[in-house]
C-alpha cells in the first residue's frame, strides 16, 4: 500500500480520497479507489510508445496542399499575402498560384529559386518570413515540407470545400461487382 500511495505522487499514507476530503488518510475511506499506479503505467507506456509508433507507420505519401500546405500558409503568410487586399503586403498573393509565380515567390520544380525559400529560410531578421514582429514562427519541418512541395512542382488544390466528395468503394466482389453491401 506505501508503494502504491508513494508512486501516486502523495505522501506516504496520505492522498485525496474519492469521499471528498483530502485531509483524511486512506484507511479511513469507505469507498474503492481507482488504481492510480496502472494510470501512471498507462501514462508512461503512452508517452514512451508514442515516439516508437509514429516512426512505425511513416511512408512516402504524396504531399497535397489542403493536407499539407494550406494549413502552414494560412495560420503564417495568408494574413499578409491572402485575399484582403487592404492587409497585403508586396502586392504578392500566396492564396492564388499564378500570381505567386508571376511575383517569383513560388518557381515550380525550383526551390533554390524560389524567393519564398529565401524568405523561410533567411537569417537576417529583416528579410525573414514570417517576420519577427508577427511572433509566428515556422518549424524545420514546416520549412522542409514548404521546400519539398515547391521541389514537387507546388500544385495548388481549390479549397476542400469545392471538391465534390468521392464514393467510398469497398473490396471487389466476383459474384456482386464492385463494392457490392454483405447480406
Amino acid at each position: 500500500m506505501r508503494f502504491f500511495v508513494a508512486l501516486s505522487g502523495y505522501p506516504m499514507g496520505w492522498a485525496p480520497d474519492f469521499c471528498g476530503r483530502r485531509d483524511r488518510p486512506l484507511r479511513t475511506c469507505n469507498r474503492v479507489r481507482p488504481p492510480l499506479l496502472m494510470g501512471r503505467l498507462w501514462l508512461l507506456s503512452f508517452l514512451f510508445g508514442l515516439p516508437l509508433a509514429s516512426g512505425l507507420g511513416a511512408t512516402n505519401t504524396p504531399i497535397e496542399f489542403n493536407r499539407d500546405i494550406r494549413p502552414i500558409l494560412s495560420e503564417n503568410c495568408f494574413l499578409c499575402h491572402g485575399h484582403d487586399k487592404n492587409r497585403r503586403k508586396a502586392k504578392l498573393r500566396l492564396d492564388v498560384r499564378e500570381v505567386a509565380i508571376e511575383r517569383g515567390a513560388i518557381v515550380p520544380g525550383k526551390p533554390a529559386e524560389s524567393k519564398l525559400v529565401d524568405h523561410i529560410f533567411a537569417e537576417n531578421p529583416d528579410d525573414r518570413m514570417p517576420p519577427p514582429d508577427s511572433r509566428k514562427v515556422l518549424t524545420a519541418s514546416q520549412k522542409a515540407l514548404l521546400k519539398e512541395w515547391i521541389a514537387a512542382g507546388a500544385a495548388y488544390e481549390p479549397h476542400w470545400a469545392y471538391i465534390p466528395a468521392e464514393a467510398a468503394r469497398g473490396p471487389w466482389n466476383e459474384e456482386r461487382g464492385l463494392g457490392s453491401q454483405p447480406d
